[in-house]
């Protein structure tokens, strides 16, 4: 309460009394601030008071102080450095404050100071900072919560007490694995420690193969820099050191190679407390400037530059990098990891009104040039500079905590009482402001930051040799550089992805600017623009995949929670969550196993191409449930693609129109009958020691497909729909006026038929009992691109194939002509692979893509078939695939309108293919109205005697299918009575078939493949024999040329319509039963416009347009 007028600043009107101790009210006039101790303290305005009075709770508060009150003074004490900021004496029975403060200004700016240099030094502990910074007195060191939260750690081993007199005599070495990806996809760094000088070097990796590569490096980098050999390596008896290469390449450098003893780590701990000291810094810096995960890359390095320049006690208080170059280092540049800077833009790259500057995160010293590392999450690229202005107090991710989930939902009736804080997202406004990048030549990409071991021979070059210490200052002059990521050129690359190496990057043009495209190098020797054009396309669907290509989805959490839409799509699936109450939040139970859950991204688009919303979900990882305990029945309502591909079929065949819907939320439809406790969802806070005990399904739950399903079935059941009884995600309803067919895919629905005014009854039903979206004419549905044309449907994964090649460093690959090479089989044995997870993953989204490329098929079957214990040369065998994709991404398959309904399939039969167990692979294809639908590369589960008997099962095979088939035709109302024609290269097993009197030579057979020989004699099955070359199935059962493969999936419908135009005389031949046809087309796209002028004859070959 402040008398004195002058002494407050801002005064507002204020009302109210305030009685004092005689009882009498004294008039309140305003309310200000007050100035006390450089704060700022509310303080009200009393001009009838007799004095000013400070009250000593709102003062500790204010000010985070204790006041320790003495006979004869008072003095305010800082919390957290405990420097006395204030003092007053005793008068007159009351404590009086001073009005001169000549030790708050030393002792605020010396707190600055130790906490600005504890950070920029990789927060080092006070005897090294002291050790460092001589000159300067760190007597009141900051107490740093990220130092506690990164580096608490048990006592370690005792040391060996071996000493070494030379630089590089014994070297320690060690790989660390990474919970996460950095944000160019490595998992991995390998450390070198020198035992004399405790230098260290580290390279970050993509995988333990690389270690070998890392390690010949280093040795040839030591060689040349300091004319001497490394002697000794000490390092774990891990597969990458153990590995044949390596023991030949230290044998021939002649390295005493020396392993720690199996399981004990303890042998090897110079590089483990290494290891660990590294992750301690990287880790605290991560944590003190809310930086992502995915920049443990970027903060390793920098801790390990950090770490080479700080004076250790072991080395006789001086750095390791001062023991190996004879100097002292100079760390008058270093700033503070994760801070913002500001990257000054040259004149030449801005015009007058775009400002001068680009908003970046500092992420480290280039060990390659003389500059910083800056990088800007929102354009996702690199600026190497010395021109950089640091705001070191304040870090690029700040965190942005959100109110209760109460608040935002507040207009949400019964809302639940759970509370939800989505934390650590970045914030809104961070965007980086426009320049004009097409001019720039010195700017890094995404995946162009350059991992290198760290120079050592630099003399400091790396950063400003005489930039000033201010965190404000400008360097000078002007030095932006640019790292990006190498191109492969070819197939002799051992891993995925490859490192990255120096080199200039090109940009798009000004209209791709801020979108997000495909776009590699295109002075690389094999540019992935050669094989995948728009050109033969309608202009709205060149104008719809140029939309779908734009957006990126991000692959976790914290890339996430980077942008703003998918923020605001986190905080809706939440807001959905607690309208459904979907969980109650209890304390954890003590005897009930966890669910742990995950965040999937993914965007709903329309049939224009416009993005109908963003959508994420919260997945539960349902692979962790035990059946009985978490879940008793399951059924996914997951419609099997051969479905899919045979209703697109048919609705193109009869002229039907095909409709696409979403529903919203789908899984939280059902209730949960088992008790289901799940982790706290990643940026939700219900408190410690809390967990969501679920009451509804949610996805990912192995029981949320059954109580969807049976809401979603039952709900069509009740309105008049049948359900197949082949398919049971299939439902259809017939009427007078025609056929409505309902396919449904999890929350994909798909709805088509003749019967118009019935389609429009079914989505409005739809509508009406689910919260679901209309998007329009089928366009985009798992992943796969659909084109409409006047005569067919066009199904590819170009957009898939894209992203998996620019995941796996691929798109600048030299192509290959076909997936597997020609007469190629596979070799069951070989040098293992440690990266198996990473194997298994890319043969997943391998598997994926055959839903339109059967081309890939039998190469994809062979991969597959060593999923648990993989070799180097089963990797090969999947790089093989990503050339012959990178030369095909938009291969897909043609839908053509024959007006036909015909069933056929073709069967093969590769006797004994498999060298290592003599089994042979089963191959068949099937095609309804003379399009496509499904096919299958399969090893068959026993040794046939003989090559009949082989192409025999395979028939048995492919009976199953077509009557499967036939069934589906059933249901969707189209029946017939002609025999289905089932293509054999093989006459005596179509004899066998034929034939169905047993004898001497077929009687080992299993009666199951019998049943081949029942549909024969019913009339469902009509074997006929077709020519080797003509045999369709061929492709997938064996390794064949390039020109019969490219001959037998033009005759299947697989087209390549993404491939650039031909020019000049191009003759293709196309052969069907009856005769040979010879068009003379300019590229594909006349090959299109040959099936229009052929229509009226129906000239087609199993939908391929002729």
């Amino acid at each position: 309460m402040i008398s004195d007028r002058e002494l407050l600043s801002n005064v507002e009107p204020h009302g109210g009394k305030v009685t004092i101790a005689n009882g009498q009210d004294v008039e309140i006039r305003g309310i200000g601030n007050l100035e006390l101790f450089q704060k700022q303290l509310k303080a009200l305005y009393m001009p009838e008071f007799s004095n000013n009075l400070l009250s000593v709770q709102k003062a500790t508060k204010d000010l985070d102080c204790v006041v320790v009150f003495s006979t004869d003074d008072v003095k305010f004490q800082d919390n957290k450095s405990g420097t006395t900021i204030g003092e007053g004496c005793s008068k007159g029975g009351l404590y009086v404050l001073e009005d001169k403060q000549p030790n708050v200004n030393k002792a605020v700016g010396s707190y600055a100071l130790s906490s600005f240099w504890h950070e920029r030094l990789g927060h080092p502990h006070l005897r090294a900072l002291q050790l460092a910074l001589p000159n300067q007195k760190f007597q009141d060191h900051p107490k740093c919560e990220a130092c506690i939260l990164g580096k608490h750690c048990r006592t370690v081993f005792p040391e060996s007490s071996t000493l070494y007199d030379n630089v590089f005599d014994l070297v320690h070495s060690d790989v660390w694995t990474a919970p996460c990806a950095t944000r160019d996809q490595y998992k991995y760094f390998v450390s070198f420690i020198d035992e004399k000088s405790k230098y260290t070097w580290i390279t970050l990796m993509p995988s333990k193969s690389h270690v070998l590569d890392a390690f010949s490096k280093f040795y040839y980098y030591v060689l040349t820099q300091f004319g001497t050999k490394i002697k000794i390596l000490r390092s774990d008896n891990g597969g990458e050191y153990t590995s044949n290469a390596f023991k030949e390449f230290v044998g021939k450098a002649g390295i005493v190679h020396q392993t720690s003893c199996a399981y004990t780590p303890q042998q090897n701990g110079v590089a483990e407390r290494k290891n660990r000291h590294l992750m301690e810094v990287a880790r605290t810096m991560l944590f003190d400037r809310s930086v992502p995960k995915q920049y443990w890359g970027d903060a390793v390095m920098t801790a390990c530059y950090l770490i080479n320049r700080l004076p250790t006690i072991h080395l006789g208080s001086v750095s390791p990098y001062e023991v190996l170059n004879n100097t002292k280092p100079f760390i008058d540049h270093l700033r503070v990891f994760g801070c913002v800077c500001y990257v000054f833009v040259p004149e030449a790259q801005r015009n007058k009104l775009e400002p001068k500057s680009i908003k970046c995160m500092f992420i480290g010293y280039s060990s390659t040039q003389k500059g910083y590392k800056c990088y800007s999450p929102t354009t996702k690229r690199m600026h190497i500079s010395r021109e950089v202005r640091f705001v070191e107090e304040r870090g690029y991710f700040d965190k942005k905590n959100w109110e209760n989930l109460e608040d935002l939902v507040s207009s949400v009736e019964n809302a639940s009482t759970l509370r939800v804080i989505l934390e650590g997202l970045a914030p809104g406004g961070d965007t980086a402001e426009k320049i004009d990048i097409n001019e720039v030549e010195n700017v890094e990409s995404d995946n162009g930051d350059s991992v290198e071991v760290e120079a050592v021979v630099d003399s400091e070059s790396d950063v400003n040799e005489d930039g000033s210490s201010s965190g404000n200052s400008t360097l000078d002059p002007v030095e932006t550089a640019v790292v990006e990521e190498s191109e492969e050129s070819g197939p002799e690359a051992e891993s995925l992805p490859p490192l990255r190496r120096s080199t200039r990057v090109r940009f798009p043009p000004e209209h791709w600017r801020n979108t997000r495209v495909y776009y590699n190098n295109q002075a690389v020797a094999h540019p992935f623009q050669n094989h995948c054009t728009m050109d033969q396309f309608p202009k709205e669907h060149q104008a719809f995949l140029s939309e779908i290509d734009k957006h990126k989805i991000p692959n976790s959490y914290d890339e996430a929670c980077l942008y703003d839409v998918w923020v605001q799509a986190m905080l809706e699936e939440i807001k959905s969550m607690v309208k459904n109450e979907t969980w109650d939040e209890v304390d954890k139970p003590s005897k009930k196993k966890l669910v742990g859950c995950r965040w999937v991204y993914t965007i709903k688009y329309t049939s224009t191409g416009e993005i109908e919303r963003y959508k994420a979900r919260l997945v539960a990882k349902g692979y962790t449930q035990k059946h009985g305990v978490d879940y008793t029945e399951t059924f996914a309502p997951v419609a099997k693609l051969h479905s899919v591909r045979i209703l697109l079929s048919i609705a193109t065949n009869l002229c039907w129109n095909i409709w696409q819907m979403d529903v919203k939320n789908a899984f939280l439809q059902g209730e949960l009958k088992e008790e289901v406790y799940m982790v706290t969802p990643e940026g939700v806070n219900i408190g410690d020691n809390k967990v969501c005990k679920l009451k509804k399904a949610i996805y990912g739950l192995k029981q949320s497909p059954r109580a969807w399903y049976h809401k979603l079935s039952g709900c069509l059941l009740k309105n008049g729909f049948r359900r197949s009884e082949a398919d049971h995600t299939l439902f259809t309803t017939q009427g007078e006026n025609g056929i409505v067919a309902v396919l449904v895919y999890v929350d994909d629905i798909i709805v088509t038929g003749d019967d118009v005014e019935g389609i429009k009854r079914t989505k409005g039903l739809l509508k009406a009992s689910f919260d679901i979206k209309d998007l329009g004419e089928l366009k985009y549905f798992l992943g796969i691109e659909v084109c409409k044309f006047e005569n067919g449907l066009f199904l590819s994964q170009r957009k898939y194939t894209l992203d998996l090649l620019e995941e796996t460093g691929k798109l600048g690959v030299k192509p290959a002509k076909t997936p597997i090479e020609d007469g190629y089989k596979i070799c069951p044995e070989g040098e293992p692979l440690m990266e198996v997870k990473q194997y298994q993953r890319l043969v997943g989204r391998l598997i994926y893509l055959t839903i339109t490329r059967p081309d890939i098929s039998f190469a994809v079957n062979q991969v597959s078939q060593h999923m648990q214990a993989p070799s180097k040369h089963h990797w090969g065998m999947i790089e093989r695939i990503l050339r012959y994709l990178k030369g095909t991404p938009g291969k897909g398959i043609w839908m053509g309108r024959n007006n036909s309904t015909d069933i056929v399939g073709y069967c093969d039969a590769d006797w004994a293919g498999d060298k290592g167990d003599r089994k042979s692979t089963t191959g068949y294809c099937t095609f309804v109205g003379g399009n496509l639908v499904t096919w299958r590369s399969k090893k068959q589960k026993v040794v046939s005697r003989s090559s009949a008997e082989a192409e025999y099962r395979a028939m048995a095979n492919t009976t199953g299918e077509l009557v499967w088939v036939k069934a589906i035709l059933k249901d969707l109302g189209i029946e017939s009575s002609e025999p289905m024609t089932l293509h054999c290269d093989n006459q005596a097993a179509i004899h066998i078939a034929s034939n169905s009197v047993f004898h001497e030579r077929t009687k080992h057979i299993e009666v199951d493949c019998h049943y081949v020989g029942e549909k024969v004699e019913a009339g469902i099955i009509l074997p006929t024999f077709v020519r080797s070359i003509d045999q369709l199935a061929d492709v997938f059962t064996k390794a064949t040329t390039s020109k019969v493969c490219d001959d037998l999936h033009g005759k299947m419908g697989l087209l390549d319509l993404h491939q650039p135009i031909l020019r000049g005389s191009v003759e293709l031949k196309i052969q069907s039963e009856d005769q040979d046809t010879r068009v003379n087309p300019s590229g594909q796209e006349v090959s299109i416009l040959a099936a229009r002028a052929n229509k009226k004859s129906g000239q087609v070959e199993h939908g391929r347009p002729v």
